[in-house]
């Protein structure tokens, strides 16, 4: 049995060839972004084979292994991309070469003082206030409720109110990315009191919130923290194989429902800037971070 490493980090895109050199070293982000696990033979092939060329049109930022897969690296580092969820490649904290800990983030390879312990970079106030933004909610249950009730009723075609267990359960992992599908299907299940296989979506929420199901509440307080985060759900909702990707054209149409006074120039000029391998798709993870970041940056702009 694989051990839980003490902490795993990320490894700088332009280190990333140090994943395959301490291949045995080298651990996936969960599911749920809450630790690391090791790898298994699939996800292990996918790095080995991404970070060594091997595959048709190399070398690329992306590789789309097939439908719903994707292998890639951002400023973050080597990433998998599968089923709605960005999973990082990292190296376990203990193991890493002196060069590549001098070369990553402070954050990311903690300091130490002369006594062996932890010391947090940055004032005691900027620890303070970092752990207050970082702890801070800023969606309500209630607005997380709301996403959930437009995709419902999005996919309600017919009109009826209700779903069936497997389009409520498309819903649930598209929006909120952290659960895992047996935990979906848990849920739906539980919910499902006559068994019919239908769900009304008031007696399914009303039931949530009765309920108050641990991983449902720890979910919306993962996958949906922020604005920012809303919006990556509603690409989750237009992404139908998963990989992370959207084609430019359908971002181009739906910038401009959202912003009627950009020229399709603008729009356009906007989508080609963040289409680094220009195959016509966009990571949509990258691209609410460009935008969000650039609100932050500028914030008369906005």
């Amino acid at each position: 049995m694989w051990r839980e490493p003490h902490q795993a980090v990320k490894v700088p895109s332009d280190k990333r060839q140090a994943l395959v050199k301490q291949r045995d070293d080298v651990w996936i982000e969960s599911e749920e972004h809450d630790g690391w696990v090791k790898m298994n033979r699939e996800q292990d092939s996918y790095l080995v084979d991404y970070l060594g060329d091997k595959y048709p049109g190399a070398p690329k930022r992306f590789w789309n292994v097939r439908a719903g897969t994707r292998v890639g690296y951002n400023g973050e580092g080597v990433f998998l991309h599968e089923n709605h969820v960005k999973r990082f490649y990292g190296l376990e904290k203990d193991k890493i070469s002196a060069s590549l800990a001098h070369a990553m983030p402070t954050e990311a390879v903690p300091m130490v003082n002369a006594k062996g312990e932890r010391v947090q970079p940055g004032s005691k106030n900027d620890q303070i206030l970092g752990k207050m933004l970082h702890h801070l909610p800023t969606l309500s249950d209630d607005m997380r409720y709301t996403v959930l009730d437009a995709s419902f009723k999005r996919a309600d075609r017919n009109g009826n109110g209700k779903l069936s267990r497997p389009e409520l359960s498309i819903i649930l992992r598209r929006i909120l990315n952290t659960l895992r599908s047996e935990d979906v299907s848990e849920i739906l299940r539980d919910a499902d009191k006559n068994d019919d296989g239908e769900l009304d979506y008031q007696e399914f929420v009303a039931w949530l919130r009765k309920s108050a199901h641990s991983k449902i509440s720890k979910a919306f307080g993962t996958s949906l923290m922020n604005e920012a985060d809303i919006v990556r759900a509603t690409f989750r909702m237009w992404d139908k194989n998963g990989d992370g990707l959207i084609a430019n054209g359908f971002l181009v149409h739906a910038l401009k429902k959202v912003h009627p006074n950009l020229s399709e120039n603008q729009v356009k000029a906007l989508v080609k800037t963040m289409d680094c391998d220009h195959d016509g798709n966009i990571d949509y993870d990258e691209f609410v971070d460009f935008l969000f970041h650039r609100a932050e940056q500028n914030p008369e702009q906005s």
